[in-house]
């Protein structure tokens, strides 16, 4: 194992964390530690979207969809997108990405940053930012966002 490869290894952070990580380091640039992309935000489940749709966006597409004779599936998939729609509507500029969990499970993450640049990890650490996220998610004042890994798999 080379110096770069030991320094790796102690770079690794868990699936998931609150330790703020270092800023990411892209191949090629100076220095002997390469530190890869983690991004910061909440996870939201297809699951946790269409109860948020339910409890906050009310809708009559349950009489619609008895009506049309829809599947209980389509249902919900149309009241997750309604859900996400709002919630990007409110976050600006809201983005996710799939992350893969401890588990293998694969999980959406709402992004409220990153530690691929300084501004990025900036918005990562705003609690301006971090409180207007769980207002509009409808989250516990005591819910903290995480880091995560991209759905790559790494050994830790």
């Amino acid at each position: 194992m080379s110096f770069t490869d030991q320094d790796q290894t102690k770079m690794l952070l868990p699936t998931e964390t609150t330790k703020v990580p270092p800023v990411q380091k892209k191949p090629g640039c100076e220095g002997p530690v390469w530190v890869p992309l983690r991004v910061c935000g909440f996870l939201y489940s297809h699951n946790d979207l269409v109860a948020y749709a339910e409890k906050y966006l009310p809708d009559n597409f349950d009489d619609i969809a008895e009506a049309r004779e829809l599947s209980k599936g389509l249902i919900r998939d149309y009241r997750g997108q309604s859900a996400l729609k709002h919630m990007k509507k409110k976050l600006e500029y809201l983005d996710y990405v799939l992350i893969k969990q401890a588990d293998g499970q694969v999980a959406r993450c709402l992004l409220v940053g990153s530690n691929y640049d300084e501004e990025e990890l900036a918005k990562a650490r705003d609690p301006e930012r971090i409180a207007y996220f769980r207002e509009v998610l409808a989250l516990d004042s005591t819910c903290e966002p995480k880091w995560y890994r991209l759905g790559r798999s790494y050994k830790s």
